[in-house]
């Protein structure tokens, strides 16, 4: 008898599992030794190491531990298929996960990309940009001009899990005007702002921030929060120069920031 029977190292060493996974699949009622002998040794037969196999099967699919004793204690084809539905439906949710997270590490990296380009070829000339209207989530903020509480900032954060949504792309701040923005910040005053940002998943009609398409001033600043008002004057400048007038409102969108540093 004892040429048919096995240890548990031996048989943790054929299934390719620890004697400690073993145990508790004793525990739970899935395996069971098929000899104890002196000292509780336990002992297993070849038939037990192949319901290893199915369990070791069962598990790559998706059951959980409980649901695989439920089908080899009692094969039911009805449960089964409720099982295999149930895990069907897991796994899509699994991959629009997976989708979001790759659009997410997607535009952290062009973010990167263009901070790379920027840094390389130093771009702080005025230019004008045609861009597309899209939809973002906002969420209102006092702003005094602090940076990295704002960029970083708690309340958003838990603005967008509490919505059960996924952010991406550069943190943006919207003020409805540039004059008034330049001003208020001259004036060490506090100024009613959004932050605004892509989301993933639809946006609850309250925090919707539609973002208008049409011809935007853009210039790139470098260096500190603090000078600001560097770029700002220069825009003001280009304004002056150029013939154009500045109408609505202005956005500052941030790509190498406290969340890359």
């Amino acid at each position: 008898m004892e040429e048919n029977l096995h240890t548990i190292g031996e048989v943790a060493k054929k299934a390719q599992i620890s004697t400690r996974t073993l145990r508790h699949y004793e525990k739970l009622g899935l395996i069971r030794p098929d000899y104890i002998g002196g000292n509780s040794y336990r002992y297993y037969e070849e038939e037990t190491i192949l319901r290893l196999t199915i369990i070791k099967y069962f598990k790559i699919i998706g059951f959980s531990l409980e649901e695989i004793k439920s089908q080899m204690d009692e094969p039911d084809i009805v449960e089964m298929i409720r099982s295999f539905d149930k895990i069907l439906k897991s796994n899509e949710k699994e991959i629009d996960e997976i989708f979001l997270r790759q659009e997410i590490v997607r535009d952290w990296r062009r973010l990167l990309e263009e901070s790379q380009f920027l840094i390389n070829n130093k771009v702080d000339t005025v230019s004008l940009k045609f861009l597309p209207g899209k939809r973002l989530i906002s969420y209102p903020i006092d702003f005094d001009f602090e940076y990295k509480s704002a960029i970083l900032d708690i309340e958003f954060s838990n603005f967008i899990e509490q919505s059960n949504n996924k952010i991406s792309g550069p943190v943006m701040f919207y003020f409805t005007n540039i004059e008034g923005r330049f001003r208020i910040e001259e004036s060490k005053s506090t100024i009613r702002a959004k932050y605004i940002q892509k989301a993933l998943k639809e946006i609850k009609e309250e925090a919707v921030f539609d973002f208008n398409l049409g011809l935007y001033a853009s210039i790139y600043h470098y260096g500190s929060h603090n000078k600001l008002d560097e770029s700002y004057k220069k825009l003001f400048d280009w304004q002056k120069e150029s013939g154009y007038k500045f109408v609505g409102p202005v956005i500052e969108r941030f790509i190498l920031d406290y969340w890359s540093s």
